[in-house]
């Protein structure tokens, strides 16, 4: 299990959000070892915030040209696109705040595309 912080120079400029990587080897998919993540987003309290922590604990491809929003996540977890995770499987927890976005709209849309997405697992807790 490897865990990662926000570094100390970001913890001053945001509110703190908390999160584990996990990253397990046994794990087994198409004969091939992969990675499960876990984020914790208790104390993400915006969007932003959301989108920073994805970044941050999986260190996705392309994430320079990652767009932030849902339709650049769908992009990436149903096509390849900046922000692929790679292969994984993806465990979002503790999403209270996180159904509170746009009045429940961001939640569901997270939702759908976790439904949609054949090519990870995508969990939401």
């Amino acid at each position: 299990m490897e865990a990662c912080k926000y570094p100390p120079m970001l913890q001053s400029s945001w509110q703190t959000v908390a999160f584990i990587l996990q990253i397990h080897t046994g794990l087994k998919h198409g004969g091939c070892h992969i990675r499960k993540i876990t984020i914790d987003c208790a104390d993400v309290r915006t969007e932003e915030e959301f989108w920073n922590l994805y970044l941050l604990c999986v260190k996705p491809e392309g994430a320079n040209y990652f767009g932030r929003n849902l339709n650049a996540f769908r992009d990436a977890v149903t096509a390849g696109g900046p922000g692929w995770p790679g292969e994984c499987v993806l465990k979002f927890t503790n999403m209270g705040n996180i159904k509170t976005f746009r009045d429940g709209a961001f939640y569901e849309a997270l939702k759908a595309i976790a439904q949609d997405c054949t090519e990870i697992s995508i969990a939401l807790e």
